[in-house]
Order: C-alpha cells, then structure tokens, then sequence
C-alpha cells in the first residue's frame, strides 16, 4: 500500500487468461470469416460473450442503431463505409453487426444492447440474412463451394450465401456483373439482407484489369474494370432495395492501400461509396481505453479504493499545478481516471494521440497486445503501484520491449535503445537509479520509460516529437512522491543518455547517438584556467553609470587611487585579504566597492562555463562530425542555450557587494560588510540600487546631515574647512557618506546656504577675515572655496556693516582666532633615504614612493630630481653562475653603467 493507496492488484484482476499467460497474441486479431465458420475463441464465436467483452463506444452504438433501423424499416442508410488504420476497430465492428443481425432473442436482454434497441425503436430483433464476404479469402483465380453452389465472383457468392443464386447464376458464370436491378430484386425477394465485405480493396488488388488480361489471360472472377462496375450496382441496389444494407471495411491512408493498384481501388470504391455513404470511424482516440481495459480485466471489485486513488492523484496536481499540465488539474480529469482505471490516462493518451499514427501500429490490436504483456508482467512480478502508468512500463521484459518496438522502423536499433540506455540490465538509466536519491524511486528508469512512450517517429512535427517535463511527471511521480527527485532523474538522463534528444521544451529518444555524448567527451579535455577565462570574459559586464570605471580581476596595482567611484569585480578565487590588499596604500578608499560571487553558486558557473566550451570545440569541427540539418540545429540551439544560460549563470553568481567600512576610533582596522544584490538588471544600476539601499553610497547629500558631519569632524575645533579637503576626507575615510561624484557634495552645500542656512561660502581667509564671504546661493562651487560656518560669517558681515555695533548676544559663540596667512620662507631642498625589506611587498612599497613622493616632487617650477637606487647583496655561500650571468645580462639591457654595478668574491 502506497500513501494508504491500494495497489491496482488489489483493486481489479486481469480476465484468467491474461493472469496465466495462455492468452495469445491472435486473440485479439478479429477474423469475421472465421467467427463466421464458428472457429477460434469463443470470445469471437459466441455472440453473447463477444458483446460483454465489448466495450460500445458511440460510433459503434450508432452504426447498430442506423443497421436496425435500416432491416427493420428502411429508415438508415443503405451503404456504409468503415474506414479506420489499420488496427482501428474495423473488423470488430463488423463482428458485432454479424453477431446483432444474426442474434437470437437472447440478446435482447443483454444490458450493453439495451440503449441500441431503445434507440433504434428495436423491441425484438427482425429476422435477417447475413452475407460474409472475407475479402482476402476469396481467391479470384478459382471457384469456391458456397452451401453447395461452385461460385466464381463475389455477386455470385453473394446470391449463394442468400440462397438466391439463380437471379446471378448467368452473370457468375460469365464472370460479368448482373446489374443493379438485378441485385435489388434479389435482396428484395429473401427480405432484409445485410452483405458484409471485410478488406474490400485487398481483393480488388487481386484481379486483372483488361492489359493483363490480354497479357496473362482471364480470371474466373472477372476482370478489375468489371469488380469495380460491380461495386457501383451493388451500392446502387442496396438503395433501391427496400431495407437491405452493405458494410465495407476500407483502409483510412492511401499507405494502408498496397501499391498503385490498391490505391486506384481504393479511390475508386471511395468514389462509388461515397455517393450513398456513411463514413463512420468506430473508435475515438478517448474510447480506445475501455475497449482496452474491458478486454484485459473483470469488473472492478473496489470502486471505493478505485475513487480513493483517482482522488489522490487529482489532489497531486491540483496542488502541484506548475509541475504537470493544467489539463490534469481539471475535475474531468480525475474522472478519466476512474474510467481508465488501473491505467492512467497518460498511457492510453501516448499510444492513441502518438503510436496510434504510425503506419505499422495497429490501433486498437497493437494496444491490447502491448497491454496484454505488460499486464502480465507487472501481475506476475507482483507490482504494488497504484496505477499502472507510461513510468510503469516494464521494458526490461525481452516481450514487452519487442511488443513496443516492433511497429517502429529500425525495430532493432531501438530494441537496443531500450535495452542499454533505457531499462534493460545494466542500463544507463539503471546506473542512475544506483544513487541513494533515485533508488526508492526508480526515479530514472520511470523517467526514461515515459519519455521512450513519448518518443514514437509519427507524423506529427518534428519540433513536437518527445514530451515536456510536466507530461513526463505526468507519467511517473505517484502521489506522496518528492517531484524534486524526477526533476533530478531528467536532468542526469539529459547528461547521460546516448540516444536522448532534448531541445529548450521538450526530450524524446532517436536511433542516432546525441551530440551532447561528444560534447560530454570533448568537456573532458577543458581545462580549469580556460574555464577562469570564459568566466571573466561574462564579467565584462555592459554599462558602468555612476561608476568611473569597472575593473574586473585586476591586480592591485592596476586600479588607480583617484576620486573616482570604482567598482572592483573579483573573480571566482576572490578573497576578503585580497580586496584589502587593493585598499592598502590607497588614499581614497571611500571611493572603491569590490563586487563578488556568491560562493556556493560557483560550481554551477564553472559547470556551464565548460559545457559552454565543449559544445564551441564542435562547432569548429561541424565538417568532421558530418552533422545533418537537424543536428546542426541542434548545435546552433546548444551553442546559444548555454552561451545565454552562462550569462544567465554569471549573473545569478556575481550578486555580493563588498563594502569596506571602519569606525571613527579605529582607522586602521577594515572591516567589511556584505550585501546581496538582484539577479537581474544591469550590474552597475543594481550595485548603486542595493548601496543606496543600505545607505550606503549617497546621490544626494542633506545638507543638515552634511553640517551634523561637519559638526563632529570641523565646528568644534574650527569655524571653517577647505571644499578640496572636505572633498578629499569624503573620498578617504569610510565611515564617511560614500558620495557618487563631486557634484553630490556641490549640491548639498548649495542647500546649505540657500535653505538650510548652516553655511556660507568664502574665497580665503586672510587677517582674520574671510575673503568673498556670501551667504548667497553661488552658481558653482570651486574646490578652492572655503565652506564656513554661518554663525561665524553672520558675525563678519554685521560687523562689515557700515555705521552699526555688533550685537554679541549669547545666541552666537564667539569665533576662534583665525590664523593668519603668512609667507613662510620655503623650502628649496628635499632628501630620503629609505630602507627597503627584500619581502613581497617590495614592489607595492617602490611604487608608493614614486605615487606618493617623487611624482608629488615632479613639476615644482625649476625642480631638479636626482633619483638613485642602492642595492648591496651579500651570499655567505655564493651566488650561483646562472644567477650572476642573468643579473649581469639585465644590467646590460637597462643600459646601466658598467661601473655601477659587478659581483664581487
């Protein structure tokens, strides 16, 4: 018992000869003339069993009821066709009207006939003559004994079989067709008469039109131009007649037809037919199941566990609805279940939509055949399931393995397909299904059965060949089972099978091995640094706004100290010790975010990053691979799924912005702090969006948050600040706002003297006094301005006042004294000696001499830089030959001077 389900087997049993396996195959092959001879089973033979093994579809219903009304009274048409694949039903049906016009009164109670009598207008059968004409039986070269009578042509065993061969005893004889007239007469004078032709076109083929005859001579049964004028009279006669009726059984396709000559037979019968037809198809692709099921099982024993089931799995995809198709979650549906029951709809659903349109599948005989061995397997192998569904399968079974691949083209190639990648022994599907996570579940083989179901060649279109992934969980997952788990199965049977296709939708199987088998064999030869290589190209990302500049993997030494807003991209082996060692050294560290990946999501980028480039390597070997125009097709869709699906993938890894931070009592230790950013959207617009989000980078600086700043880093100790160095402590502290440009602190004090009033502008500072004081909005702010607090430049200007005493209320603090500027003597020389450790930071610490000493030294008007560099090395134990000649040869091509440098012993 499955999640408190019953097993079918518990539910319903198979009919006795299923169970035993003394069923056989012919069983289900219908043969009107032998049932008509009283020979093979009773099922066929005896006409009460055959009508409650069977199940009345409508189109079955209604041709009984138009025959009735036809014998009865002359009501229904005169001529009817039955045309269907070859499989579909066509004999059955003539069965069943050979066995209801032939029937005794016992039959009139039979529930299944009921409906038909009723409406019909039927209350007790008529007595009627039946002919069988079993087309491929009759052999047009000789005569053939017909209830004594030696007949030659099909009107002459017509009228034997009536006991009326006198009216078409000349037209036998000589082998030409009697007449319309004739036949009408004939029908007429033994009463309601029903001709049963089964494969009428079969026995066309057989005759000789009038160049053979010429050629090879004539047929007893006449020539193919007079079969057909006969064909014509007989539809014609059975109109004319009072209430007589001819059925005949014709091929749907022209394929069905057999060569060009069945062909013009069939076209030609359809002509004459169809002037006085019934076209009618005896089986729906939506009836094929209770014909099935009606065939292979007894009455249900259990409907209370049966409609306990079909509601469980009603409540799965209800629950579940973006896992499986929106048909299944309909009500309807689980009412398709309880009438499929034991099956599921999906099964019966694949072999009447898909395999029912392959030429060599027999529609209604294929199924039953293949139903029948799979039913018996999966009893006798004691299969708990609740229902058996398209993942139920038993294709390990050597017969249901050949039973589902014999109708298909290359039958052998695909009985090999099944047996190694699908769920013969030792599978690759099997090999999956060893993992701990698959195995309860046979997750894999379930997912491979029901995708080989959804797999047939028919004549749909190619680019709706296989099954998407809600009709393959359709398929296997049973309820209370994790879907999560068929996902995964498919998703490795995508990465190993041999023969499984799959395109962006879809997964079917084919006879040639995939592309994605050589891709697989050509990723194993990617390396890990031409991976690292392809990722970084994908982080090149488009668009930088308001960032100066993206650097992506960049050494230390390559992103400039300036003050600018940077953004740092670091790679897959990034650290927090190396975005440190980016920040060491720098003056402007306010001015640099790092963006990095989020750990766990690296593997799934490395993973499509090399798929990416073994798939590329096949491109460049098209030619050598003597790819066809699908496979190529399939390439170019690979190519570019994986090109869009690594993007896709560096996007969803590259998410973490790292933020350098410190606290106002500790500069000198780093910290950082780690945000998650949107997966979508352009990186630079979705860095500054999760920053600003976190306060932490500024468009718009308040000005009273800039003066409650200015009040704990300048008002207390001064009254005003230079606009570059408040720029520049901006750009360098980082537990300072982190502004996006110059332009956000431009406008923040613009605010603070238009609106705010916390601060006013000056040119300098000299005697004690501001020079160019305004406290009026300027039109730009240069870096050179002084920002000075109000309260002090209110004090200056009402002094400036002209006639007026200062009013030093207790409201205004008084300023402090000013320095004043003075000219000091300058400096005109400047020496350093540094020591240098021989560590790895050798090199980080010469290029911050030059940064930040002599290029600062460079331009003074009239400088005159002499820079030397001493190096002293002694070895104890000696300095190796080579060592000396690569270090001699180095000198030389700096172009050193001789005497500046040498080894000494």
């Amino acid at each position: 018992m499955m999640n408190g389900l019953q097993s079918w087997r518990k539910v319903i049993t198979p009919h006795p000869n299923i169970c035993e396996g003394t069923y056989k195959n012919d069983e289900f092959m219908a043969d009107l003339s032998k049932a008509s001879r009283g020979e093979g089973d009773s099922e066929y033979t005896d006409a009460r069993e055959f009508f409650s093994r069977t199940y009345l579809t409508a189109g079955l219903k209604n041709l009984l009821v138009r025959a009735l009304k036809r014998v009865k009274d002359g009501r229904g048409e005169p001529v009817i066709q039955l045309k269907t694949a070859f499989g579909g039903g066509k004999t059955h049906s003539m069965l069943a009207l050979y066995h209801l016009m032939r029937g005794s009164s016992e039959l009139e109670s039979l529930p299944v006939l009921r409906k038909v009598f009723d409406e019909a207008g039927v209350f007790s059968l008529p007595r009627v003559k039946v002919v069988v004409l079993g087309c491929t039986e009759i052999d047009p070269t000789s005569s053939v004994s017909v209830h004594g009578v030696s007949v030659k042509t099909l009107w002459g065993n017509i009228g034997a079989q009536l006991g009326q061969y006198e009216y078409v005893r000349r037209a036998d004889i000589e082998g030409i067709s009697p007449g319309n007239r004739v036949l009408a007469e004939m029908f007429d004078s033994c009463g309601p008469c029903v001709v049963l032709m089964d494969e009428l076109v079969a026995y066309g083929r057989k005759l000789r039109d009038e160049e053979e005859k010429n050629i090879r001579g004539s047929l007893p049964a006449g020539t193919f131009e007079n079969f057909l004028t006969f064909i014509q009279e007989l539809t014609e006669a059975a109109k004319f007649s009072r209430n007589s009726l001819v059925v005949a059984t014709l091929p749907e396709s022209d394929s069905e037809a057999g060569g060009e000559k069945g062909l013009k037979v069939l076209h030609t019968v359809e002509h004459y037919f169809g002037r006085l037809d019934s076209v009618w198809k005896p089986v729906t692709a939506s009836e094929g199941f209770e014909i099935v099921r009606r065939r292979l099982f007894l009455e249900c024993h259990d409907p209370e566990a049966r409609d306990k089931t079909a509601e469980a799995y009603y409540r799965m995809y209800q629950n579940n609805g973006a896992d499986f198709p929106s048909s299944a979650q309909d009500v309807s549906y689980r009412d398709r279940i309880i009438s499929c029951y034991p099956f599921h709809p999906e099964l019966f659903d694949r072999l009447y939509e898909d395999w029912a349109t392959l030429e060599n599948f027999q529609r209604t005989r294929g199924v039953l055949r293949l139903m029948a061995s799979v039913v018996r397997k999966l009893w006798t192998s004691d299969d708990n399931s609740p229902l058996i569904m398209p993942g139920s399968l038993p294709l390990y079974d050597s017969g249901v393995r050949y039973e589902l691949t014999r109708a298909l083209s290359e039958s052998d190639a695909w009985y090999s397909i099944v047996d190694g990648d699908i769920d013969g022994e030792g599978s690759k599907a099997c090999d999956i299904d060893k993992k701990e996570r698959f195995a309860p579940l046979s997750a894999a083989r379930r997912s491979a059965r029901t995708i080989m179901l959804g797999s047939a060649p028919s004549v749909r279109s190619q680019s709706l060949r296989g099954l998407d992934e809600a009709h393959i969980l359709l398929g296997t997952v049973q309820p209370g089972e994790n879907i999560a788990v068929y996902n995964d199965a498919v998703n490795k049977l995508r990465e190993s099978l041999l023969y499984l296709y799959s395109d962006e939708y879809r997964l079917w199987f084919d006879t040639r091995a995939t592309l994605r088998k050589t891709a697989l064999n050509e990723q194993k030869n990617i390396t890990p640094s031409q991976i690292e290589a392809e990722i970084r190209k994908r982080l090149n990302f488009r668009g930088r706004k308001p960032f100066s500049h993206v650097h992506v993997y960049s050494a230390p030494e390559d992103v400039p100290d300036s003050e600018e807003l940077r953004l740092v991209v670091l790679g897959s082996d990034w650290s927090e010790e190396l975005a440190l060692r980016i920040l060491e050294g720098r003056k402007n560290q306010n001015m640099v975010v790092f963006l990095v990946p989020e750990d766990r999501q690296l593997s799934d980028v490395r993973e499509v990053a090399a798929k990416y480039l073994a798939w590329r390597r096949l491109e460049t070997k098209r030619e050598d691979l003597n790819l066809d125009a699908k496979q190529n097709r399939e390439l170019n869709s690979a190519v570019k799924s994986l090109n869009e699906g690594l993007d896709a993938a560096v996007r969803r890894a590259w998410v973490c912005v790292l933020v350098p931070y410190t606290e106002r009592d500790s500069l000198s230790v780093t910290r950082w702090e780690k945000l998650k950013m949107r997966d979508t959207g352009e990186v630079a617009e979705e860095v500054v969006r999760c920053l600003k989000s976190r306060d932490k980078l500024t468009e718009k600086w308040a000005a009273s948050h800039m003066n409650r700043e200015l009040g704990s880093l300048v008002w207390d100790k001064r009254e005003y600040i230079g606009v570059k160095t408040l720029w520049e402590y901006v750009c360098e502290y980082t537990y300072l706002p982190r502004l996006t440009d110059y332009g956000v602190l431009e406008a923040g004090i613009k605010e603070g003297i238009a609106n705010e009033k916390c601060f006013a502008l000056a040119e300098g500072v000299e005697d004690g006094k501001y020079i160019g004081l305004s406290i009026e909005e300027p039109a730009s702010v240069e870096k050179s301005d002084l920002l000075v607090r109000r309260d002090a430049a209110n004090r200056q200007l009402e002094a400036e006042k002209p006639g007026e005493v200062i009013d030093e209320g207790p409201e205004l603090t008084p300023a402090p004294e000013l320095p004043v500027r003075e000219k000091p003597k300058l400096k005109t020389r400047f020496h350093m000696n540094a020591k240098l450790s021989n560590t790895p930071s050798l090199k980080r610490d010469v290029r911050k001499i030059i940064d930040d000493v002599i290029v600062n030294l460079k331009g003074i008007d009239g400088e005159d830089v002499k820079i030397s560099l001493d190096v002293i090395m002694e070895a104890p134990n000696g300095i190796d030959p080579n060592v000396v000649k690569d270090v001699s040869d180095n000198c030389k091509e700096l172009k050193l001077d001789e005497n500046s440098y040498g080894f000494e012993e």
